[in-house]
């Protein structure tokens, strides 16, 4: 702001020292000087809009849950002596007429936005906070320019805990500090302190925390550090003690779970001989440090050479130890380990590049893409069909060899293809994968890519690969959660979402939606890689809800969670929400009441009135632009016909 005055002061006072003699000129320059002004502070300017103000609006929720309050609220309210119109609502419904019946729900935000449709000087709501239907009231008040008064209604009083939300990574590393954080809610309570506990399924304690008790509901968050030692699935149970004369224990206890992956993926390369193929595979594997690369080249019968150790012979490696197995252009009948391919049903990969030579019936089956087993020399033009990793649908340039194929099998993903031909592809086959690329001189054609594309593809293609095959393909990088299962018809489902990257280490930045259906909810970045989200489902039974999106380029999709909606059931009576009502009324500039203190608010003066109600005009718009270039162009005219440049 100090800037836009040292220079708009300046040009003002050389404006009237130049244009003195000619007003019109004058007007225009500082006309342009002022809208300049507003344009770079981003002014919003509001225009009566000449409507008559309406009275002030009492909203009474006239819900299952306020049955018992709302004598007393109707005794209060009659008793209100400035003007008003009354209504009633409940399932986003407004009506002047008291209903013969109580609501089955409250939709808050409804209400808001309908009345506030109609322009009253203020919103005066009576309710419990209770929402139960629809979304957040907060998110309806964005916009809104009506303060909103509101009168608490119902019982403080009601003693409870509870843990409310449970927030951990999806994946973990041994000996990673492993953060679980832990929100619990209480009140009723005028002291004291409660204690939450997390242990491991087999019931070891990890670790005990204190939070303090609150008399109005309150949330204190906890976290809890844990340090995973070994791979596999890591259970925990959080427990809060109970507290004396709770409502109900239930929702003392909660359950999460992570996957604790392994450090590195162990990968053997294995080739009967060495060619360049070799040299691209085994650099690319090892600028990864979350791989650990076992080379082995066959020298001749029963007889093998680990390439990067200088003894002439080594011992076969015990091949279940390895989560991927590369063979490069081999011969299948010399390869040490003949019940490789039975290996797959305990969820290896295996990688077949090139040429695969003498493969009997048992390879066959397990290949995604028929073969003859001989190549073919020319120039095969290379096209990608379907994107994995940096492999994106397009042409590519053309390699020099590739085993001949006709065709594969039915249910294999085709990734590329020459001529109609399947060139690299992969399939399942029980818990494991095959991934298979029939261009024999890979390592020339990634040579070439290089040179044509001015970027190395191979690393992030075979470290996309063997992350793919490995025991980490199978888990996703986008992980969906839902605090439960079961909704009933229109109430506000919340859904947290986790992204990781390509080593699983959670990151952030990715752009994301929840796809309900046909619609699409986007999710927002509440911290680096936890996303945030709410929707609303109307209609019952069961429904399958993912996300999807973008993450650094790529494009990733979530696990599929199942929900199911139920229809509503009456609502019973609640505690009253204080903290929701406080905060519609801080955020609309109103203010929190008591039953008892009605009488206390006073109708706002005319003069406010009419400041509240118009609308809002952004001056940042192309309109004022090409006014303050038509005055500059006008101005520009004038001085050129006085001679002045």
């Amino acid at each position: 702001m100090l800037i836009l005055l040292l220079i708009s002061i300046p040009a003002t006072v050389l404006s009237v020292a130049i244009y003195r003699r000619h007003p019109t000129q004058l007007a225009m320059r500082l006309i342009a000087i002022g809208l300049m002004c507003l344009l770079v502070t981003n002014y919003t300017l509001r225009i009566p809009s000449g409507e008559k103000q309406r009275s002030p609006f009492v909203l009474i929720d006239y819900s299952s849950s306020m049955a018992s309050s709302l004598p007393t609220i109707l005794d209060a309210v009659r008793k209100i002596e400035f003007p008003h119109e009354l209504y009633f609502i409940s399932e986003s419904l407004l009506t002047e007429t008291e209903p013969r019946r109580l609501g089955s729900y409250t939709d808050i935000s409804t209400a808001i936005t309908q009345a506030a449709t109609m322009q009253p000087s203020f919103l005066l709501l009576v309710s419990d906070g209770n929402h139960n239907f629809g979304t957040s009231p907060l998110a309806s008040l964005d916009g809104l320019n009506i303060p909103v008064f509101v009168c608490g209604v119902g019982d403080e009083a009601e003693r409870d805990g509870s843990i409310i939300d449970v927030d951990a990574p999806a994946y973990a590393y041994p000996g990673d500090s492993t953060a679980i954080e832990v929100t619990v809610e209480s009140g009723g309570y005028t002291g004291g302190n409660g204690w939450v506990t997390l242990n491991t399924a087999s019931g070891e304690n990890i670790d005990a925390q204190m939070f303090p008790l609150s008399g109005v509901t309150a949330k204190s968050r906890l976290t809890f550090w844990y340090i995973p030692r070994q791979p596999g699935t890591a259970t925990f149970n959080i427990e809060m003690e109970p507290l004396a004369d709770e409502i109900s224990y239930a929702n003392n206890e909660s359950t999460i779970s992570l996957s604790v992956l392994e450090e590195k993926i162990k990968v053997l390369y294995y080739t009967d001989h060495v060619s360049f193929n070799t040299k691209f595979i085994l650099e690319a594997l090892a600028l990864n440090t979350n791989m650990s690369v076992s080379p082995l080249v066959r020298k001749g019968p029963g007889k093998y050479s680990r390439l990067l150790e200088t003894s002439d012979d080594a011992e076969l490696p015990d091949i279940t130890a390895f989560d991927v197995v590369i063979l490069d252009n081999a011969n299948v009948r010399n390869i040490p380990w003949r019940h490789l391919p039975e290996l797959l049903n305990n969820g290896m990969g295996i990688v077949l590049i090139g040429q695969i030579e003498d493969a009997d019936e048992q390879w066959r089956r397990i290949m995604p893409i028929n073969t003859t087993g001989s190549l073919q020399e020319g120039k095969h033009e290379i096209e990608v069909i379907e994107t994995f990793s940096v492999l994106t649908v397009g042409n590519y340039p053309p390699a020099r060899s590739m085993l001949r194929t006709v065709g594969s099998k039915h249910d294999a993903t085709i990734i590329a293809r020459s001529k109609d031909l399947p060139v690299i592809g992969f399939r399942r086959n029980g818990k494991g994968r095959v991934f298979q690329i029939c261009i024999d001189d890979l390592g020339t054609w990634s040579f070439l890519l290089q040179g044509i594309r001015n970027t190395d593809l191979m690393y992030d293609l075979v470290s996309d690969i063997v992350r793919f095959l490995s025991p980490r393909g199978t888990q996703t990088r986008l992980v969906l959660r839902t605090e439960r299962w079961d909704y009933q018809i229109g109430e506000n489902m919340q859904l947290s979402l986790q992204s990781y990257d390509r080593d699983f280490r959670r990151t952030g930045g990715g752009d994301f939606f929840l796809i309900v259906g046909d619609s699409k909810v986007p999710f927002y970045e509440v911290r680096r890689g936890i996303y945030e989200s709410s929707t609303v489902l109307r209609e019952e039974g069961t429904h399958d809800i993912f996300a999807k999106g973008e993450l650094d380029g790529e494009r990733l999709t979530s696990n599929t969670v199942e929900v199911n909606i139920i229809p509503r059931s009456d609502e019973a009576e609640h505690m009253l929400n204080r903290t929701l009502l406080e905060l519609i009324a801080a955020r609309t500039k109103g203010k929190y009441l008591l039953l008892k203190d009605l009488h206390q608010i006073e109708p706002l003066s005319p003069a406010r009135e009419s400041r509240l109600h118009g609308r809002m005009v952004n001056l940042n718009s192309p309109v004022v632009y090409l006014a303050v270039l038509i005055m500059l162009v006008v101005d520009w005219i004038l001085r050129r016909r006085r001679g002045v440049t």
